[in-house]
């Protein structure tokens, strides 16, 4: 696996006044799909909240590569419903 990423965000509805938010990878030698953290919203949203849920990502990637600190999977879907599993 590489040292190069993208990052997306998958979203799941939990109920009408809450969500969650994964932030996932997808490692670009290898084509693999993880799920490094998640976050969860609840009505009313500030702006503070959805800072402070960007700088936990960034802060996480920096202390500890993905590599040790997410399992990898061939799929997305797969890698998102592991993370739920596992927390």
């Amino acid at each position: 696996m590489s040292k190069y990423y993208t990052s997306q965000f998958v979203w799941k509805n939990i109920d009408e006044k809450r969500a969650v938010r994964y932030l996932c990878f997808f490692d670009l030698s290898s084509k693999k799909y993880a799920v490094q953290n998640a976050e969860f919203f609840y009505l009313p949203i500030n702006s503070q909240r959805l800072l402070e849920a960007d700088v936990n990502g960034i802060e996480l990637f920096i202390d500890t590569s993905p590599l040790e600190r997410c399992d990898w999977f061939d799929d997305l879907l797969e890698a998102v419903e592991d993370h739920d599993l596992i927390f």
